[in-house]
C-alpha cells in the first residue's frame, strides 16, 4: 500500500470512528494521518473538532 493510500485509509477510518462516536480511536487515526501528511488541513480540523468534544 502506497503512502497516499495509507494516509487516505487512516483519514477515512478517523472520520468513521468520529461518526460512530469512538472519539479516542478517531484521535489516534487522525494523528497517524497527520504524521503521514502534515499539510492536509482537513485532518487537523477534524482532530481539533474531536478533541474539543
Amino acid at each position: 500500500m502506497g503512502d497516499s493510500s495509507r494516509f487516505s485509509l487512516l483519514f477515512r477510518l478517523g472520520c468513521k470512528c468520529k461518526q460512530l462516536g469512538d472519539l479516542k480511536t478517531a484521535i489516534a487515526y487522525y494523528q497517524q494521518s497527520i504524521l503521514m501528511n502534515p499539510n492536509l488541513p482537513e485532518a487537523h480540523n477534524n482532530l481539533e473538532q474531536v478533541i474539543k468534544r
